[in-house]
């Protein structure tokens, strides 16, 4: 019997020389793992590639592949000296590639390297199995990348250039971003003289870090570049005696400047200005134009606001607008301008500055779905409001790094041409397709003026350059080669010449760009130039607190060096910046200059100092009312920190804060006025949630197993609400199934009750009280197991869950004790504003209570007081279900007057949320009441959007609402076919099929109060 394995590749398997075609893929793995782990259990097997199934049949299913395996190879292909355990035969020879892929000599090795371990084998509903594939793929590409390297050097020392350039294209193709195998290709080529060629590959390896990762190539890199180039050239640099720093001028752009001027000024003349994009590419003098146009424009005829875009946030949306919105909540306060609640209370939830205008206080309710096109029609409305009051001039600087919602968003509010708005925008033009895209609709439209700054052309490169010379004469042998070092950036130049007047080098292409950046710094003392080095760990601004704190010095020592920093023209002071009036903050004055410092520091340096940074951030994770804000900042610097578990752990967190949906239906709310996280689009979560994935294999092998458990059951919350949230439920529960059991499983209790919380919410919306009722004893059992647990308000929250339980199952006296408890416990908290929307949803399930035992008058005041609490706190959400429930209490009381107008506001209040919970019966309830009204075309229309929403939702108690409907219009047009005709559509059935129907409900949902009323409505009606 010879049997062979080829692991490297598409996978084979071959018993004396035939291909085994295995039946399934799970059999065809197995038999992979087993012969490669040789010895596992039958309880891990079970757990890792049937996870998903209960355990009658994962063992079932482990079975039937050994069965499998056994058929295809040989009884004897497994030995089970004890029954829980599956081993290989050892007794049987078995070849494989990985074997002499490991054992044989390198060249010889690297031939059994036929592509990836395991190439195209997936394993559907098998995470860990797919996982331990990862694995040992990662691992044999390392190996395979070493065998290379090693290949690669030993033939460069013996002069064998053509197999060494061979190996060293493999190790490119294997990893295009290892810069070591492209040094290896530059120096083959340059042992064989071929210069050209050498640089050639560096040039290459420059674009693919570029366009990969906005990296340039390491200094080893650069240095062998530069090396090549000073061969190429073959001659030296003549030293010069610096003598002065040059002068900072505004030189060349009056053009431009007049442009941005003449458009301007119609927006304080009561005519529409024209917004102004200026393009170019870094360094051409951008931020120094819109600079001096604010200079020498800025006055009290209009309002200035000022925003930057940094790229670690591009992904965080509207947060270049946070910044915009905080200046105009001032300006609201200064012209004690009215703003119409609904704009507070909507854009409120994304920006909270804005609430300062309000006296009372403000209750997060959460944004339940995407709202960003409502975003933009109030934002449209706000700034129409302002601009009545006193014109605005809105500038962007960097909106490459603009995310897609506040691009979106810009767009828009140019589109609405408002005669006392301009625009200003700059963007660094780097030919991306989604930059290109965006300049192209905005220009299509006619929204905006470009203004696209060139380099300086070669007179006015040598003019300029002469301009900020401080010396008596520009030499002359000078003028050529500082455009050709340049090629008229104006940012180059004046480091070039500053670096010159400073070491008397004028810096040819031997000496790098890097260098004239360099000579900024050498004035500085060794404690400046530690405070420009903590600086720069920071990607957009930096306060003096932090400062302060990191380095714990005082504030006057502090504010000395930093003072002679920005004399230098390094840091510069920003006012007013993100919303923070309160604290000082700085800025670099260019990135480039924020990018050369960073990369300067040693890297183990810099990764013990963002370790430090982030310790800090995360201090104040404790004490800010949003910590939601520090995320995006905790992960930069975590992940530069090398931090795998804590930079994955603020992932998580990060994508959770954006992930804002709440199964449950009255969530407790935040109390917050600073910035807050918004909701992602489905796509972006999806997004994340797989870098979330990535990261957690990534740190399986390498941290304790209780690290990563825990870090895996919080990845699994978080998949499992967003499977929810996208409707698909079956999903979403098996993985809060898997999660709740992982978590039990180290003793967690926070996720274990958030678990069965997500169980109970999925059994209220399948009309499951049986389950409901296991998993509320769980949830109980955790709060007298875990005293961190054990708090009043969990306890208020199960009690309403359980009043919820016992109200489905038709206990309405023991409903309404439970909903009396929780009351009083909600009540007897210290702080209880964010429990509100649950004491309302206490007392509106007291009233459907009272309802269904036909207390009508008892009901009302319920319903009310659920009502007064929502509309005091400006509370939307729930507030559409309180009005239902009135307004169907008046419906079924007859009182039709009464009933439409809180039906109607319940349909007013769904507009503004995406809540869909109840969202059919209002529509339903108001087809019979329009019907009355002879109203026909607008009865059938609130019955077609009364059935789209039962059809999506599929809970039982609105189907049976639905069907009452019907029952009771089929009733009505019976007799009149020409009504029935217009009604056909939607009530294709007669009556008495719709009246089964109901009969059926009211089995499903334990109430014969729809079947009754339903009874009593008709006969009236008909």
């Amino acid at each position: 019997m010879k049997l062979s394995i080829r692991y490297l590749g598409i996978p084979e398997v071959r018993l004396n020389d035939s291909i085994i075609p295995f039946p399934f893929k799970k059999a065809e793995v197995l038999f992979y793992y087993l012969q490669l782990e040789n010895k596992v259990s039958r309880e891990k097997l079970v757990d890792l590639f049937w996870g998903e199934a209960d355990e009658a049949s994962a063992k079932k299913n482990l079975r039937n592949a050994v069965y499998v395996i056994k058929k295809l190879l040989g009884t004897d292909i497994f030995i089970s000296s004890k029954r829980h355990v599956i081993q290989m035969n050892d007794q049987i020879m078995i070849e494989t590639d990985l074997d002499a892929f490991a054992n044989l000599e390198n060249e010889a090795a690297v031939e059994y390297y036929r592509g990836d371990f395991l190439e195209g084998i997936y394993i559907k509903d098998s995470e860990w199995v797919e996982h331990w594939i990862f694995q040992k793929r990662q691992e044999c590409q390392a190996a395979y990348w070493d065998k290379l390297l090693e290949i690669t050097k030993d033939n460069i020392k013996i002069k064998a250039y053509d197999k060494a350039e061979y190996y060293a294209k493999k190790l490119i193709s294997q990893d295009v971003l290892n810069e070591e195998a492209y040094r290896l290709l530059m120096e083959i080529y340059h042992r064989q003289q071929k210069i050209n060629k050498s640089i050639a590959v560096y040039e290459e390896v420059k674009e693919v870090l570029d366009r990969e990762l906005s990296v340039s190539p390491d200094e080893t890199t650069k240095a062998l570049y530069e090396k090549l180039i000073s061969l190429k050239r073959n001659h030296r640099i003549h030293e010069k005696k610096a003598e002065s720093p040059v002068e900072d001028i505004f030189f060349g752009r009056e053009r431009e400047l007049e442009i941005l001027k003449s458009n301007h000024f119609p927006a304080t003349k009561g005519k529409t200005a024209k917004s102004v994009l200026i393009t170019g590419e870094a360094g051409i003098g951008k931020s120094k134009l819109i600079e001096e146009f604010i200079k020498r424009t800025e006055d009290d005829s209009c309002a200035w606001l000022l925003s930057y875009c940094f790229k670690p946030e591009r992904n965080e949306y509207y947060r270049p607008w946070v910044p915009i919105i905080s200046k105009m909540t001032d300006l609201i306060k200064k012209y004690h301008i009215k703003i119409p609640e609904q704009i507070i209370m909507m854009l409120g939830n994304f920006f909270p500055s804005l609430l300062r205008i309000r006296e009372n206080e403000f209750l997060r309710e959460g944004i339940n779905g995407y709202q960003h096109q409502m975003i933009e029609n109030q934002m449209v409305q706000l700034v129409e409001i302002i601009t009545e009051y006193i014109p605005m001039v809105i500038i962007f600087e960097d909106i490459q790094w603009m995310d897609e919602k506040s691009r979106s968003l810009f767009h828009y509010l140019l589109s609405q041409n408002n005669e006392g708005l301009y625009t200003v925008a700059s963007l660094r033009y780097e030919a991306s397709y989604e930059d290109e895209g965006y300049l192209y609709h905005l220009q299509a439209g006619g929204l905006v003026k470009k203004i696209e700054l060139n380099p300086f052309d070669r007179k006015n490169t040598i003019d300029f350059s002469k301009k900020i010379w401080k010396r008596a004469v520009f030499p002359k042998e000078m003028e050529q080669r500082i455009y050709d070092e340049t090629l008229g950036n104006t940012f180059f130049i004046k480091e070039l010449l500053n670096h010159y007047m400073k070491t008397n080098e004028m810096g040819t292409h031997s000496v790098p760009m890097e260098n004239a950046i360099k000579s900024r710094f050498l004035e500085l003392s060794e404690q400046e130039m530690k405070l420009v080095n903590m600086c720069s760990l920071f990607f957009d601004k930096v306060s003096l607190m932090d400062i302060q704190q990191l380095t714990g010095k005082e504030d006057t020592e502090l504010i000395d060096h930093l003072e002679k920093i920005q004399q230098k023209s390094i840091l510069k002071e920003v006012v007013n910046f993100h919303d923070e009036p309160q604290e000082i903050k700085f800025i670099f004055m260019h990135q480039k200059v924020r990018e050369y410092v960073y990369q300067s520091i040693p890297s183990f340096k810099r990764k013990v100092l963002h370790q430090k940074i982030a310790k800090m951030l995360e201090q104040k994770t404790e004490i800010v009312k949003n910590p939601e804000a520090l995320y995006s900042r905790l992960m930069y610097h975590y992940k530069n920190a090398a931090d795998e578990v804590n930079h994955l752990h603020y992932k998580i967190k990060n994508v959770e804060s954006h992930l804002d949906f709440y199964h449950e239906m009255f969530p407790v709310l935040k109390y917050e006025r600073e910035v807050t996280n918004l909701s992602w689009d489905r796509k972006r979560v999806n997004d994340e949630l797989k870098e979330v994935h990535k990261l957690l294999v990534s740190i399986r092998k390498e941290h304790a197993t209780q690290v990563y458990e825990e870090m895996e059951v919080k990845y699994l919350y978080t998949l499992a609400r967003f499977q929810i949230l996208q409707g698909l439920y079956k999903q979403g529960m098996a993985i809060n199934r898997n999660m709740i059991r992982k978590s039990e499983k180290i003793q967690h209790p926070e996720f274990m009750l958030q678990g069965y919380k997500h169980a109970i919410y999925y059994c209220i919306n399948i009309r499951n009280p049986e389950q409901m009722k296991t998993y509320i004893h769980k949830a109980f059992q955790v709060l007298r197991h875990y005293d961190s647990m054990n708090t009043i308000e969990e306890k208020g929250i199960l009690m309403r869950l359980k009043g919820k339980m016992k109200m489905m199952t038709g206990d309405w006296k023991e409903a309404e004790a439970c909903f009396h408890e929780a009351l009083k416990l909600f009540i007897g908290l210290e702080n209880v504003r964010p429990y509100i929307l649950n004491i309302a949803a206490c007392y509106s399930f007291l009233g459907e209570c009272s309802q269904n035992r036909g207390d009508m008058r008892k009901a009302e005041a319920y319903y009310r007081k659920a009502i007064v609490i929502c509309e005091n706190k400006k509370l939307r959400k729930g507030l559409p279900i309180f009005y239902t429930h009135l307004g169907k209490m008046y419906f079924d009381t007859g009182e039709w007057q009464k009933a439409e107008m809180y039906l109607r506001k319940a349909i007013d209040t769904y507009t503004t949320t995406e809540c869909l919970w109840k969202k059919s019966i209002p529509y339903a309830c108001m087809a019979l009441i329009l019907l009355e009204k002879k109203e026909v075309h607008q009865a059938t229309e609130c019955l077609q959007k009364a059935s789209s929403y039962v059809d999506c939702f599929q809970n039982p108690y609105e189907i049976g609402i639905y069907y009452r409907i019907c029952y009771a219009i089929a009733r009505k047009t019976q007799k009149d076919a020409g009504l029935m005709h217009k009604f056909l559509r939607y009530i294709p059935y007669d009556a008495a099929f719709y009246h089964e129907k109901m009969k059926e409900n009211a089995m499903i949902t334990c109430s014969n109060y729809e079947l009754n009323q339903s009874e009593s409505q008709t006969s009236t009606l008909c």
